[in-house]
C-alpha cells in the first residue's frame, strides 16, 4: 500500500509539472504561429524585398521558441 501511495504522489507532481510546462509551450506556440501568419500575410502582399526585412524577425522568434522547448528539458 505504501509503495502504491508513493508512486501515485510522484505521478501527481510529475503531471502538474508537465501541465505547467505544456501550458507555457502551448501559449508560446500560439504566439509564434500568430506572428508567423501575420508576417506571412505581409510577405504575400508586398514585394520579395519585404520578405528579407521580416525574415530576420521570424528567425529570431524561432530561435527563442527553440530555447523555450530546450530549457524545461535541461
Amino acid at each position: 500500500m505504501t509503495r502504491k501511495k508513493k508512486k501515485a504522489k510522484r505521478f501527481e507532481i510529475g503531471f502538474y509539472w508537465n501541465k505547467k510546462i505544456g501550458a507555457r509551450i502551448l501559449w508560446l506556440k500560439i504566439a509564434v504561429l500568430a506572428i508567423v501568419i501575420k508576417n506571412g500575410i505581409h510577405i504575400n502582399h508586398y514585394l520579395n524585398l519585404e520578405f528579407y526585412t521580416h525574415f530576420s524577425w521570424i528567425s529570431f522568434i524561432f530561435i527563442l521558441f527553440y530555447f523555450a522547448i530546450l530549457m524545461p528539458k535541461l
